[in-house]
């Protein structure tokens, strides 16, 4: 049996979280599971906005431990040291851990809009169930409110208000 491995890699960390797939698990494989940390070179974690660890399937901050870890931001020293948590630093990330201890990656926390679980996951679906879209980007109008811009292949922009509703 092949294996596929996944590794999902932020710029400032490194080779961080791994998942394995087989070429039978692709098809109904969640896109927004990233796996877990690798061997222990990598660590995630979910904490609140004041850096405290939260419990399993709680949504939160995104944080990582690695030792391959940028130390700062070039010329953004202070921007950097704000994101960072002792040996944790936050991704900017918003998701949660299963009871498995896999990365759940939920949305951007600059993204968040607070009545739905999920911009991502929606993008995903629509873009999954609508061969037409060529790409399409959920962004925060207000705490509230999403605000949707939809492009199809022909580059035209499509007004999307009505085509997202909320299914039980």
């Amino acid at each position: 049996m092949a294996f596929t491995y996944k590794f999902t890699v932020k710029v400032s960390v490194g080779r961080a979280i791994v998942r394995k797939h087989t070429l039978e698990s692709l098809p109904t494989t969640d896109v927004r599971n990233m796996g877990v940390g690798y061997l222990d070179f990598t660590k995630a974690r979910i904490a609140n906005e004041h850096g405290t660890p939260l419990l399993v399937n709680t949504p939160g901050n995104i944080h990582l431990f690695s030792k391959g870890r940028a130390v700062t931001y070039y010329k953004e020293e202070d921007r950097f040291n704000a994101n960072v948590y002792g040996d944790w630093w936050d991704t900017g990330d918003y998701g949660y851990m299963n009871e498995l201890g896999e990365l759940i990656l939920q949305d951007r926390q600059v993204d968040l809009v607070e009545s739905l679980p999920s911009t991502l996951a929606i993008e995903d679906f629509l873009l999954d169930t609508h061969e037409w879209i060529e790409e399409i980007v959920i962004v925060k109008r207000s705490k509230w409110l999403p605000s949707t811009n939809c492009c199809n292949q022909r580059g035209w922009r499509i007004p999307m208000g009505c085509m997202v509703e909320k299914h039980s």
